[in-house]
C-alpha cells in the first residue's frame, strides 16, 4: 500500500509549526486536499522573497524543498500567478518571516 500524507493535513501541520514560531502565514490558494502540490512563498523583513517547492534532488537522490524563484516580493507574485494558472490543484502559502526562515523539513 502506498502511504501518502494528504496535502490538506500537511498544510494544517505546517501552519501549526509556524504559529508556534510566532510567524504569520496565510493560505492564498487551496488546491486538491489529497494530492495538491504546495508552493511556499517566504518573505523577509526587507520584502525579499523565496518561492519554495517540493522537488527531487538528483544529486542527493531524495525529495526535498527547493527554491524555485527568488527576488523581491513583487517580482515573485507573477511567478506564483503563472503557476496557479497552470495547476488548479496547487496550494499557495505565504509566510512572513523576518529572518527568511521557512521551517520546511526535508525527508
Amino acid at each position: 500500500m502506498n502511504q501518502h500524507l494528504r496535502t490538506a493535513i500537511w498544510v494544517r501541520a505546517y501552519l501549526s509549526i509556524l504559529d508556534q514560531k510566532c510567524l504569520s502565514a496565510y493560505v492564498l490558494s487551496r488546491g486538491d486536499p489529497d494530492y495538491g502540490t504546495v508552493l511556499v512563498k517566504v518573505t523577509d523583513r526587507n520584502r525579499q522573497a523565496r518561492l519554495m517547492q517540493r522537488g527531487f534532488d538528483l544529486a542527493r537522490d531524495q525529495s526535498r524543498w527547493l527554491c524555485v524563484a527568488e527576488g523581491t516580493d513583487i517580482e515573485i507574485d507573477p511567478v506564483v500567478e503563472q503557476q496557479r494558472r497552470c495547476d488548479e490543484d496547487l496550494w499557495v502559502l505565504e509566510v512572513d518571516s523576518p529572518d527568511g526562515e521557512h521551517f520546511l523539513l526535508d525527508d
